[in-house]
């Protein structure tokens, strides 16, 4: 790792993943973006320019929240500047029949291996009523720059994403990452569109001490 370093760990699930979605076709879309984006060292931001319009939508059980922690070890010693989180996560409503589900929030935690030493605690609120069979769309871009975290070569870092959600009486719905997902919503299909892709990206300097 060389210095100032921005390390892109992307955030790609494990499982099973369904045959895909027109993002034409999405129900609904927010995008939360919480800061500034001349808060981000753009060219080291992943970007796919494609005329794809299809989301691959992972499949998770029946109404199982998303849960996951991903996992990163520094090969280097350094300083924590400033991270961005750009993340998609789908809910897909496949059964109506009475009620609804509430999706509440996207929370994102970053701590060192074991969940000691907090280095990030964030919640994004979505409060977002679905009671109709539908795919919805959540995106958060977040530059965080009020980090000066010291990390040292080997010791892991975890990144656990979770939602939370209240659901009332019979429906069902599936909740997953998406891993690649448009920029332009709803898109041109006969242009080239920018594609994003889920991740955390890491902004490191050397340690001034």
């Amino acid at each position: 790792m060389q210095y100032s370093e921005a390390v892109w760990i992307p955030l790609t699930p494990v499982g099973t993943m369904g045959t895909g979605l027109l993002a034409s076709d999405l129900d609904s879309v927010v995008r939360t973006a919480e800061t500034v984006a001349s808060a981000l060292p753009i060219d080291r931001y992943p970007q796919t320019i494609t005329t794809n319009d299809i989301l691959l939508e992972q499949i998770g059980a029946s109404d199982a929240v998303v849960d996951t922690t991903f996992q990163w070890v520094p090969e280097n010693s350094g300083q924590l500047d400033k991270m961005f989180i750009n993340l998609a996560i789908l809910a897909n409503m496949t059964v109506a029949t009475s009620g609804s589900q509430i999706w509440h929030d996207i929370r994102v935690t970053i701590s060192r291996v074991g969940g000691q030493d907090m280095i990030l605690d964030k919640t994004y609120p979505i409060d977002l009523t679905i009671s109709a069979i539908g795919h919805h769309l959540e995106i958060v871009a977040d530059s965080i720059t009020d980090k000066s975290i010291k990390i040292r070569a080997g010791n892991q870092l975890d990144i656990r994403i979770r939602t939370t959600n209240t659901k009332s009486m019979t429906n069902t719905t599936t909740w997953g990452i998406i891993p690649f997902f448009p920029q332009q919503i709803p898109p041109a299909v006969a242009d080239p569109l920018f594609w994003a892709h889920s991740g955390v990206m890491f902004y490191i300097t050397r340690d001034r001490k």
